[in-house]
């Protein structure tokens, strides 16, 4: 058990100090995030007998890098305002039967989201693009696509049962 407390540590250390080199340009639940993505390549390219690495930290930074640098593009890419929110919505359905102050409400929890959870629910819902065009879009895996949204659905459900913007 104190080997395991040991291991943890050393992560937790190890995610500190890259957190830190990021001058907290990003939100820290989207740092865990990517994180968590750069754990999952990393342990994937252990296993791959076609990938030779030479330094693991370094091999591990260079993937976390990747993802930073990923995630920042993702970040400016799909802006959207409250009002173009409403324009796609209300083009989607051609209806305009909508209760105004409760899709004002929705925009809202929707803003305070990271940039990262605007862009997937934007993607999924909005846009009703699949896992697998969501995916492709971000290089990421079906798989991870499906998480994180899980995620950002989650993180929205907190904001709407927890406070009233």
């Amino acid at each position: 058990m104190n080997q395991l407390r040991g291991k943890d540590m050393l992560i937790e250390y190890f995610a500190s100090s890259l957190y830190h080199s990021l001058d907290r340009e990003i939100d820290y639940a989207d740092f865990e995030d990517i994180f968590m993505d750069t754990i999952n390549d990393f342990v994937k390219s252990i296993h791959n007998p076609a990938i030779e690495i030479q330094n693991y930290e370094g091999y591990f930074r260079k993937i976390f890098r990747n993802k930073v640098a990923h995630f920042r593009m993702i970040q400016y890419d799909e802006q959207y305002s409250r009002k173009e929110y409403q324009t796609m919505l209300l083009a989607q359905t051609g209806e305009t039967g909508f209760d105004e102050e409760l899709l004002e409400k929705l925009y809202a929890h929707i803003d305070q989201l990271p940039q990262q959870c605007k862009n997937l629910i934007l993607m999924k819902f909005y846009e009703s693009k699949s896992h697998k065009e969501i995916a492709q879009l971000l290089q990421i895996t079906v798989e991870s696509s499906k998480v994180q949204l899980a995620r950002c659905k989650k993180r929205l459900l907190q904001k709407i049962l927890t406070k009233n913007p």
